[in-house]
């Protein structure tokens, strides 16, 4: 097999990403934090030693849900449900009970149940690499960096909508509809992390709470924005 080409439309928007000057990466994520240090949103799960279990199960949840609901419910959920073990050991009915607060519960409750069997047929531990990880029911890119970067301490961004949508109006558009696969964003995600000296976990949430917070979709509150004075978006 060959080696796959690099497009001339993809190879321009790496270019584009790396040429972004490594002060202005620097300036970005020095507000982020400032901004963060006074404004970041508190959830159970904003730990360093937050168990894996919780993340992966936590990050599954968040998916299509707000962050407040998970946030209300997921304690109650752990309770009942402690481990991988226990899920995939529970009833079907008991379980969508469980998860009817966050909502799509049927869904939910089977790929939960698909992944924690997967996970107990493994003995309990999940894989190392992210070649292996991606193929765990209900895995996807974001949930991959949730667990490299909980337990790794990996700079590795988590890079969804919300979060693309600032890393846009500050550096430049993307060229593709789907984020995962946007040479540009994932460029310019990887190197805010990795040029950086502050926690990856930290970092993270303070772009995801920006985004959610202040760099909203339709009415962006610019004017109580830290990136203001730069942002080339900024009203």
């Amino acid at each position: 097999m060959g080696t796959k080409k690099c497009s001339p439309r993809r190879k321009q928007a790496e270019n584009r990403a790396l040429a972004i000057p490594s002060n202005t990466i620097s300036w970005f994520v020095f507000q982020i934090m400032e901004w963060f240090s006074e404004n970041g949103r508190k959830f159970s799960w904003r730990k360093n030693d937050y168990p894996l279990y919780r993340v992966v199960v936590t990050e599954l949840l968040l998916q299509r849900t707000r962050a407040e609901t998970v946030d209300r419910f997921i304690g109650n959920f752990f309770e009942l449900y402690p481990d991988w073990l226990t899920i995939a050991r529970s009833e079907s009915a008991n379980l969508q009970k469980a998860l009817e607060p966050f909502g799509l519960w049927q869904r939910r409750a089977a790929t939960l149940r698909k992944l924690a069997t997967e996970i107990k047929n493994r003995g309990g531990t999940l894989p190392e690499s992210p070649e292996e990880l991606v193929m765990l029911p209900g895995f996807g890119p974001y949930i991959v960096n949730a667990v490299l970067l909980y337990r790794e301490k990996s700079p590795v961004p988590l890079l969804d909508g919300s979060m693309a949508r600032l890393l846009e109006r500050y550096f430049g558009s993307r060229g593709l509809v789907d984020i995962r696969d946007d040479p540009f964003l994932n460029i310019i995600a990887r190197r805010v992390l990795r040029e950086s000296e502050v926690s990856p976990l930290s970092l993270n949430w303070g772009m995801l709470d920006l985004a959610a917070q202040i760099c909203a979709p339709a009415s962006p509150k610019c004017e109580h924005c830290p990136l203001t004075k730069r942002c080339p978006s900024s009203t």
